[in-house]
């Protein structure tokens, strides 16, 4: 089971007169397809979004990102494509995601479908000549630099509901804030039903119940043929900063696409994440667990520690809220869970009336 990518930010800069020729080419062909495009503002940002390849998977961004400089106003002019690269080549697929080795078509489909715009573009260069206006390359994919790749994988089990229980109460690294949505019947702000879901300022971290969100997303009229059930998707969503940081962190010469896919480059990143939160150990209930660290080759303390801590995150179900309220300090609490894996044990218990006495961990259905 490979380790593969969805949704991708690709940039390319470009300047005011080859800007103002691409919106009058994505314009008219917009016009020419009934396709929405609107302006939108926030804080030093201003863009025109563009919808026309939308049902491709892919949403076309023309963006002003305003600055001082020198004590002068400037401008930095950029087209960002928005592309889930599965969709671009297989237009209805929402589930499947895109691997390394799938560049090559992907390179080839994007092409075609901007053929259209190349020729809209071409027409308005060619009735008035400007020395300073770009070539159309916006159809070569290896001429966009990566902003944002989400690493991500679909792990099918039949316990899937069990397993997203157990995510949720995964462990959030510092750093690292919950995400909430609002709740209409509370009228407050909860974490995310069927979904572990955390940010920071580099990385968006979203394990989730693939069938869950397609019917939010889709309500009656979910995909044919689309089969996501018994499916988590596991997904780290890397900003740009975590994409700069990539780059030197593991000696990547480029910044395409391709340089950005490749399998180990994927599986490093997204593995990373699932350790710091869900963790590697199996899954056990709280008996079992007790008796697993009684047995151990612990000193009876720091036995007695772990079963303290263990039976904390079963009484707040979640590690981090047990780590918040732990009376001993967060540094005895982070040392007991340390010990308890290092034992083999999930820190997250399986609740008695599962009927489970153990459950492997996902990972064993990752690295198949």
């Amino acid at each position: 089971m490979k380790i593969g990518y969805h949704t991708v930010l690709l940039t390319i800069p470009i300047d005011f007169f080859t800007e103002e020729t691409l919106f009058k080419a994505l314009q008219t062909y917009s016009k020419e397809l009934n396709s929405k495009f609107y302006k939108q503002e926030w804080a030093s940002i201003s863009w025109t979004t563009f919808e026309l390849f939308k049902e491709h998977g892919l949403l076309i961004y023309l963006k002003d990102y305003h600055y001082r400089s020198d004590n002068k106003k400037r401008i930095y002019k950029v087209l960002e494509v928005r592309l889930n690269p599965k969709r671009l080549s297989e237009k209805n697929e929402y589930v499947q995601v895109s691997t390394y080795e799938d560049y090559k078509v992907i390179s080839i489909a994007f092409k075609k479908v901007l053929e259209p715009l190349k020729r809209a573009y071409k027409k308005i260069c060619s009735s008035g000549a400007n020395p300073f206006i770009m070539p159309f390359l916006f159809d070569d994919l290896s001429q966009y630099k990566v902003d944002r790749i989400d690493y991500c994988i679909n792990v099918r089990t039949p316990h899937m509901n069990r397993y997203m229980e157990l995510i949720r109460r995964a462990d959030k690294p510092k750093t690292f804030e919950m995400c909430l949505e609002d709740n209409l019947r509370t009228k407050r702000k909860e974490p995310y039903k069927n979904a572990f879901r955390i940010t920071n300022q580099s990385v968006l971290v979203n394990f989730y119940n693939k069938s869950f969100q397609m019917a939010k997303v889709f309500g009656d009229e979910f995909p044919e043929g689309q089969e996501a059930e018994q499916i988590i998707r596991l997904e780290v969503q890397c900003k740009k900063r975590k994409v700069n940081n990539l780059k030197y962190h593991y000696g990547i010469e480029g910044r395409s696409l391709l340089d950005y896919s490749r399998e180990e480059l994927s599986e490093s990143v997204l593995l990373s994440y699932y350790e710091k939160t869900v963790g590697y150990e199996d899954y056990y209930t709280l008996q079992e667990a007790r008796h697993l660290i009684s047995n151990s080759d612990y000193k009876r303390k720091d036995r007695e520690r772990m079963i303290e801590v263990l039976e904390l995150i079963n009484q707040k179900r979640s590690i981090w809220k047990a780590r918040d309220e732990c009376k001993d300090g967060k540094k005895q609490f982070n040392e007991a869970v340390k010990n308890i894996k290092k034992t083999g044990i999930n820190p997250v218990t399986i609740p008695v009336w599962w009927g489970f006495e153990q459950l492997p961990n996902l990972l064993q259905k990752i690295e198949q």
